[in-house]
């Protein structure tokens, strides 16, 4: 016949605390996740204010052909393309942005030529086709980084080399749901500088209801804890920075 067992009361304790703390962390990381993806945009805000560079972060096809089409289009002086694998060089970048006459540039190959490549399984089709005289022509107005492997990397190569031009304001090319981090990483490397976000959406990532596409809420909640790892780095840098007795800015 089963005994009951005097119950350890530490046993018990432990399990209440923590039971307790993750509930307690739970609610506060679901309702920022929540507002997280309130924050990734769904449309371009400012498609037209002219700045003195683009700046394209690889890792999809449409990213660079975006980037490209603006320089096309005058809205800045030339196109900085951060994280591009060492074997690439800018007239390359053209090709593959313009690789088959419908305009849809391989997106693996651009992955597998670039270090910063996405890694979510997302696919981004490619926009417009830039014909071989304009592409041509842009070729000229592009330089690519080649240092960053991160997207802290990818804002603070384009930081050195926005000071190397004297240039002030970027509009800024990467995946909608990439959005948030790149913005904070380039606030702190490039704090006095203007950055337009211009996003662009890939296929594959549906925003609308996401909570219940397994793909998208994944992708999300990856670059959200990736949010919150870049806050607390950025936070920590500032605290082992800050001169004693002083106060961080």
């Amino acid at each position: 016949m089963p005994t009951d067992r005097p119950e350890n009361p530490w046993i018990s304790a432990a399990a209440v605390l923590l039971a307790t703390a993750l509930i307690g962390g739970g609610i506060p990381w679901g309702a920022g996740l929540m507002r997280f993806a309130d924050t990734i945009p769904r449309e371009v805000a400012d498609p037209n204010s002219h700045t003195d560079a683009i700046v394209v972060l690889t890792g999809g096809s449409e990213r660079l052909t975006t980037g490209l089409s603006l320089l096309a289009e005058h809205k800045a002086e030339r196109v900085f393309v951060s994280g591009v694998h060492p074997t690439v060089g800018v007239e390359r970048l053209v090709k593959l942005a313009n690789s088959d006459g419908t305009g849809q540039a391989r997106v693996e190959e651009i992955g597998a030529a670039t270090d910063a490549a996405a890694d979510d399984g997302s696919s981004e089709t490619a926009g417009e086709r830039l014909d071989a005289p304009r592409a041509a022509a842009i070729g000229q107005r592009i330089d690519a980084g080649y240092g960053a492997k991160n997207t802290q990397g990818n804002a603070e190569e384009t930081a050195a080399w926005m000071h190397g031009h004297g240039y002030h304001s970027l509009r800024l090319v990467t995946g909608s749901y990439h959005m948030p981090r790149s913005l904070l990483e380039f606030h702190v490397a490039l704090p006095d500088a203007v950055v337009i976000p211009h996003p662009v959406f890939p296929k594959d990532v549906k925003q609308t209801s996401w909570w219940f596409r397994p793909g998208t809420a994944a992708l999300i909640i990856s670059e959200y804890n990736k949010y919150l790892l870049a806050r607390v780095e950025h936070w920590a840098q500032r605290i082992v920075t800050r001169p004693p007795g002083g106060r961080s800015a």
